[in-house]
């Protein structure tokens, strides 16, 4: 079963490979334009090789094609990856807070996904275990307080103005 992301560098590779095409270069003369061998154009172009964000970029230069373009019709998938998300739930409340980004230095997706995905599991456990769920009960209770007695304040202001008139 392929992932979204293996789907996502698939379809990297075959818009590169149409890009390629439509401008009548080869592979081999791709594969010198961007410092790579023919064999490894052939395996991005057919999802099997996942370059990196420099190699795209060095594409996106060479093909004279918008580097967002490789990303756009996987992007609404790829953002929205089941498991990206951190949720805490407390009192009659719930928190889902989506992943905008994430950086790193170290360009093998492979690695990448598995320490996002690690990162975001592993928060999610600290932000849902008992004593942090306590916490945040405490403090989200201590805040409706606040904001009640607040909002209580500005209407015996206003009953007071009212009464006054």
């Amino acid at each position: 079963m392929s992932n979204k992301l293996d789907d996502m560098y698939r379809e990297i590779g075959s818009q590169i490979k149409k890009v390629r095409k439509n401008k009548s270069m080869t592979m081999n003369e791709l594969a010198q334009k961007v410092d790579l061998s023919q064999s490894a154009i052939s395996m991005i172009e057919n999802g099997v090789r996942q370059p990196s964000l420099s190699t795209l970029s060095k594409f996106s230069e060479v093909l004279n094609y918008d580097f967002t373009k490789f990303l756009t019709s996987q992007s609404e998938s790829f953002g929205s990856m089941e498991g990206s998300d951190l949720k805490v739930k407390s009192l009659d409340f719930e928190l889902i807070m989506a992943l905008k980004s994430f950086n790193s230095e170290i360009s093998d997706p492979d690695i990448n996904s598995a320490a996002q995905q690690t990162l975001i599991k592993y928060v999610n456990e600290l932000l849902n275990r008992d004593e942090v769920k306590e916490e945040i009960d405490l403090i989200l209770k201590r805040t409706i307080k606040e904001t009640l007695d607040k909002k209580q304040n500005e209407l015996n202001k206003l009953y007071k103005q009212i009464g006054d008139n």
